[in-house]
């Protein structure tokens, strides 16, 4: 130990500084390179959650569209008997849940073709002036 504060040492010394000093140098520039190698790989698969999240949203929002218009079509048929059986306070009932179903189908969708559109709004707006002369007889 007294060899490293030894004057005639100190070339010696210095040498084994600086080879040491380069060698640390050299394994934080690896280290650093394979940080961010790590954080480039960490990006991509965020980004493949990120898109993997959108397909799920979008596989739940063509799952509650078609539930939805599952209950209309079976709020429909039952109108269809009650108005058969000539029940016109169920006929309100059931022309009301479809009417609802529609209107939830026509907020959750996505900007889908304007044929599309229109025909939700025509059923909607059939509905509504179905209830109200329901309401009227």
């Amino acid at each position: 130990m007294s060899a490293l504060f030894d004057p005639a040492n100190a070339l010696y010394v210095s040498a084994w500084s600086l080879i040491v000093g380069v060698i640390s140098g050299a394994i934080t520039l690896l280290g650093f390179g394979f940080t961010i190698l790590q954080l480039l790989k960490a990006q991509g698969k965020a980004e493949a959650v990120s898109l993997a999240l959108e397909d799920l949203k979008k596989q739940n929002r063509i799952y509650d569209t078609l539930r939805e218009l599952e209950r209309a079509l079976t709020a429909l048929e039952s109108a269809n008997r009650s108005c058969r059986k000539e029940a016109w306070n169920d006929l309100y009932d059931y022309c009301s849940v479809a009417r609802t179903s529609v209107h939830n189908v026509m907020i959750a969708r996505d900007a889908g073709s304007t044929e599309e559109n229109s025909n939700l709004t025509k059923a909607h707006s059939v509905l509504s002036s179905m209830m109200v002369q329901i309401l009227n007889a």
